[in-house]
């Protein structure tokens, strides 16, 4: 086989695979609303609260890489008591979502990496004892069985990534105050530990009154085994 036979070979294998590509492309766009709207109802679905986003689009080709990336614009989560204290628990100027292409196959949607860039966690306690946070606990947990945390919309996610992300608790209960500033985290998940990687300063925390900052190391966190 001489080279001419085999660039010719190679010409049409890149060009039939360069044709599915945009075959692909056409076909996962023309659904870009329903693959919203899965998203919206998933995630509703499995927090207590709500769920908004302003737009959405879709990137095939991110960092050099070829994939599904999902963009979210203006994202909020409300808890149930929004109306009551009037704070987003979380307020995100933009969501990147990385699907993964085999599980859109199966016509199923999980979320396997997570950026959130420019935004705001508020993380409240009421004088009730109350927590906002409460919005990720189970809708109904007497069915929530242990193969369904396993298998989940969101519990597959792999990696989470925090770009220029405020985070303030207030315990009104116990009149505690704290924030602090993720400027660049990128958190690997899985279901026996959550670990971090970060250089010195990325994190920087702010407590009590006036705000002093205080600039800390990030280090691996491993979850307790449950006695």
């Amino acid at each position: 086989m001489n080279f001419k036979r085999l660039k010719r070979i190679f010409l049409r294998v890149f060009a039939l695979f360069f044709v599915l590509g945009l075959i692909l492309m056409a076909a996962i766009y023309s659904y870009r609303d329903r693959i919203f709207d899965r998203i919206k109802h998933e995630v509703s679905h499995q927090i207590k609260g709500n769920f908004y986003a302003d737009n959405f689009n879709i990137v095939f080709w991110e960092g050099g890489v070829p994939g599904l990336t999902i963009t979210l614009e203006n994202v909020r989560l409300e808890d149930l008591k929004h109306d009551l204290h009037h704070v987003d628990f979380l307020t995100v100027r933009q969501v990147r979502v990385r699907l993964d292409l085999i599980d859109l196959f199966r016509r199923q949607v999980q979320i396997r990496h997570i950026r959130l860039v420019d935004g705001t966690v508020n993380a409240l306690k009421l004088k009730d004892g109350y927590a906002n946070w409460s919005i990720f606990e189970p809708k109904d947990p007497a069915k929530k069985t242990a193969q369904a945390r396993k298998k989940g919309f969101l519990v597959d996610i792999k990696q989470v990534r925090l770009e220029n992300i405020q985070v303030h608790f207030a315990d009104s209960l116990h009149h505690k105050w704290y924030g602090g500033l993720f400027k660049d985290i990128v958190c690997q998940i899985s279901h026996k530990k959550i670990s971090s990687k970060s250089a010195f300063g990325d994190l920087c925390i702010w407590m009590g009154w006036p705000l002093i900052p205080i600039r800390v190391a990030l280090v691996p966190i491993r979850k307790r085994n449950s006695s």
